[in-house]
């Protein structure tokens, strides 16, 4: 599922972006990250948990704290697909990968799981 969201996105901006490696690593890490995200909803609202307290004082603050902790799970993921990248161009080579519905399998992937967070987030 990841991989075939990694290639498709580095298909897309292979020609207009310096780096598609790198942005197609950032798609797919924010797909999992969504993803996660979405899992802890289910649990949280399951298990009737409030949620985490504020680290800091603000919400500036706290997205501060966040932000070195989530470039870690990016850089790794980024270097995961360096390292598999020439199986995936081996492998997708011979498709055609772009296409209506490869291109609602990934975006749906990212905003079907976002989307149905949000509404278990409204009370």
């Amino acid at each position: 599922m990841y991989n075939l969201a990694y290639y498709y996105i580095y298909l897309l901006v292979k020609k207009k972006n310096a780096d598609p490696n790198f942005y197609a690593a950032g798609i797919v890490f924010l797909t999992i990250l969504i993803h996660v995200s979405f899992i802890f909803k289910i649990v949280q609202v399951a298990v009737e948990f409030n949620g985490f307290k504020q680290v800091g004082g603000s919400y500036l603050t706290n997205k501060l704290f966040i932000m070195p902790i989530l470039i870690i799970p990016l850089v790794i993921v980024h270097k995961y697909y360096l390292y598999t990248f020439p199986q995936l161009e081996a492998k997708y080579k011979k498709t055609q990968l772009i296409n209506l519905s490869n291109t609602v399998l990934v975006f749906g992937q990212l905003i079907i799981p976002l989307l149905a967070a949000i509404l278990l987030s409204i009370k």
